[in-house]
């Protein structure tokens, strides 16, 4: 059954009973804005992340952060305003508590607004073509590079065969497991 251009107040269920294809690809269309839109939200609510993530603002502060480092470089390459680099946000902080000591890991706006290359010779030289690009360095050299990769698992293999795997973290924030309540073993031993 065609669209009706003379009946313009359709619902959306009749415009998906009508044309199938159309509300399911409209559906996802409208999925992926939200789930962007919802990045961006936390990204703003939240900061920029995890004090242990080092910000490098210019291409100078790059180069003498890789020709000074002794340990592997994680490099968040990204574009401000993003969605999808905001997407990556939580994975490269959970990332930087997990290898805390072991890893540097850091962050570089390469490209502000949509077409404003703010570093063109490091956007040449690390080959930056899509956002995000994460690039892992050790010993002033590419060794691997992630494109739009928001898996966790996949850093981790990378990192936990190079410096080792990542550090357990108790829930509770105590050094030590913690012990059962008091009350719930002497509720147990009242019983007969």
């Amino acid at each position: 059954m065609p669209l009706s251009t003379d009946n313009v107040e359709q619902s959306s269920a009749q415009r998906v009973a009508a044309d199938p294809g159309s509300g399911v690809t409209r559906a996802s269309r409208l999925a992926i804005i939200g789930v962007m839109a919802c990045a961006a939200l936390v990204f703003v609510a939240t900061g920029c992340g995890s004090p242990l993530v080092k910000e490098v603002r210019n291409e100078a502060e790059f180069r003498d952060l890789v020709a000074s480092a002794d340990k592997p470089i994680l490099m968040d390459f990204f574009k401000g305003g993003c969605a999808a680099c905001m997407m990556l946000d939580g994975t490269i902080d959970h990332l930087a508590e997990d290898y805390d000591g072991r890893v540097i890991v850091a962050k570089f706006e390469l490209m502000k607004f949509w077409f404003e290359v703010s570093n063109m010779p490091l956007w040449k030289e690390y080959r930056v073509g899509l956002y995000p690009t994460v690039v892992l360095i050790v010993d002033g050299k590419e060794k691997k590079r992630w494109v739009s990769d928001y898996s966790i698992n996949n850093y981790r293999k990378e990192l936990t065969e190079l410096v080792g795997p990542p550090v357990e973290k108790p829930k509770d924030g105590k050094d030590k497991p913690a012990e059962a309540p008091v009350a719930a073993k002497d509720a147990d031993s009242a019983k007969p």
